[in-house]
């Protein structure tokens, strides 16, 4: 599993700095390069199916994304903060991303790099909560984050990865069931920023090396002469009733999220292609958030309301972080929108957070009347 998910995300990286290349290719169309890096991704993960190319693009962002978190970290100037856009949007073949959309994609790429300095953070050894959130306030830009802000990015990020590790288990042909003990582990291992009463497996012990191990994420068979044999405290594939429920919640809302985010990308390509093509494109969208959720949570293949219910989640999901986002944008160029600037572009983040059942206009209404958006709009001062 781990083999794999190494090689996706070094192919993505690869893809994204390919396409960069591939995009100062005057004789080249965005089309074009984004046909040739299908076919690399293709052929690079020894896959015998096409790559769809909703699926290029996040693998282009996903590669991108790993690199800006160390570009911003590094940007001390606005001209540094424009190059960088400049080359995210050729690495991932979009010229059309706003100023906004990357400042939501540098949100993401912080999350992220914040994540990975959890994973690989000993909480016995050093205060993981202040490394996580220094990790995180360099790579998003900030001078000043909070530790609730860090930590609830971080988390965000986890259910992420979760959510792609679950999918990526269970096409592998296993059952849910035996992939949750694969996913409770990274849940356990994305929290060490959580100084809270360890749980009952939690222990530490010492191995030849002389390094700390903690053996509630421990997998070997006993009997053997690892050190947690020897503690009897070696973490099983039991269900541990403790963080059933967050597990079985964090998954639904990692779910939630990674097919928010495809569907928004299938809805981009779509939108771009000639208007036949479109529509047609469009209808496969629409059943892409389904396929996706239950892909990830198989319960939902047969629970209409859970899928209505992440469906409205996604959205408000979808609207905060345009908020969030242009809310970093105003403070940092001191530009305000107007009311009516501020309502049009939260429904169409909206619109872009999960399909419609009906026609899109009805969700465009939808989004403008909905309480929810107004509470969420009243807590960001973006207008003048």
């Amino acid at each position: 599993m781990d083999i794999k998910r190494y090689i996706r995300q070094g192919t993505s990286l690869a893809g994204a700095d390919l396409a960069k290349e591939c995009n100062k290719d005057t004789d080249k169309t965005s089309g074009d390069c984004l046909q040739e890096m299908a076919t690399f991704l293709k052929e690079s993960r020894g896959e015998t199916k096409d790559v769809p190319e909703a699926d290029t693009i996040q693998a282009l962002k996903e590669g991108s994304r790993r690199q800006l978190a160390s570009i911003i970290s590094e940007c001390t100037s606005i001209e540094c903060k424009i190059k960088a856009k400049e080359d995210f949007k050729q690495k991932t073949l979009d010229p059309t991303v706003t100023d906004v959309e990357f400042e939501e994609e540098i949100e993401k790429a912080a999350a992220k790099e914040g994540l990975e300095i959890s994973k690989g953070c000993n909480k016995y050894e050093e205060n993981c909560a202040d490394v996580m959130m220094e990790s995180y306030r360099k790579s998003s830009g900030k001078e000043k984050v909070t530790k609730s802000e860090a930590v609830a990015a971080i988390k965000s990020a986890g259910r992420n990865d979760l959510a792609n590790t679950m999918r990526a288990c269970l096409k592998d042909g296993k059952t849910y069931a035996t992939c949750r003990p694969l996913v409770r582990q990274k849940l356990r291992q994305s929290k060490s920023w959580d100084n809270r009463t360890k749980t009952k497996t939690e222990v530490i012990v010492t191995n030849d090396e002389n390094e700390k191990v903690n053996c509630a994420l421990v997998r070997v068979a006993c009997p053997s002469d690892h050190p947690c044999c020897a503690a009897e405290v070696i973490a099983t594939n039991d269900e541990n009733e403790n963080d059933d429920a967050e597990l079985e919640r964090e998954t639904k809302l990692g779910a939630m999220s990674v097919c928010r985010l495809d569907y928004r990308e299938c809805r981009k390509l779509a939108m771009k292609k000639p208007t036949v093509e479109a529509k047609t494109s469009e209808k496969i969208c629409r059943t892409s958030f389904k396929t996706c959720f239950s892909s990830i949570y198989p319960k939902a293949n047969a629970d209409k309301k859970m899928i209505e219910k992440a469906k409205r989640m996604a959205r408000v999901q979808s609207v905060k972080e345009r908020l969030e986002a242009a809310k970093v944008k105003a403070k940092e160029n001191g530009v305000f929108k107007t009311k009516k600037e501020v309502l049009e572009m939260i429904t169409i983040a909206c619109t872009e957070g999960a399909p419609p059942e009906g026609d899109e206009d009805d969700v465009r209404t939808e989004c403008k009347l909905c309480p929810i958006f107004f509470v969420v709009f009243s807590q960001y001062n973006l207008f003048y």
